[in-house]
């Protein structure tokens, strides 16, 4: 589930004996409300060369993406970004032109900016 998907969502478990019996749990009922703004994930972290980014933006937005290194110093201007429509997206952000090290990766859209550590180890 991705955490654009607003709704209510019901859950029953089923337990399965070892004779192949099964009985059900009562249902659940949950109800999820869709982020504001925007969410970013990124893996693998520890990365080698290549991080994988996730992003849900739930509203039509300019994305402005920067690495920093751990001096603060700007390393990487827009590896990927421009006009995106509100969804959802993965990009791929090559390191291997990065030193081993710490990393700051900062997305600013117009809901706000969200910035996320990751490390390069060789």
């Amino acid at each position: 589930m991705y955490p654009s998907n607003s709704g209510v969502y019901y859950y029953k478990l089923r337990q399965v004996d070892q004779d192949g019996s099964y009985t059900y749990s009562q249902t659940i009922l949950i109800k999820v409300q869709a982020a504001k703004g925007f969410v970013v994930k990124i893996y693998p972290n520890t990365v080698d060369d290549l991080l994988k980014v996730d992003l849900w933006i739930n509203e039509d937005s300019q994305l402005e993406v920067s690495v920093y290194d751990e001096n603060g110093k700007n390393v990487l201007t827009q590896p990927f970004g421009g006009w995106r429509p509100a969804g959802k997206y993965s990009e791929n952000l090559r390191t291997e032109i990065l030193m081993s090290g710490q990393y700051n990766l900062q997305i600013k859209t117009s809901s706000g900016i969200v910035n996320k550590k990751f490390t390069v180890a060789r």
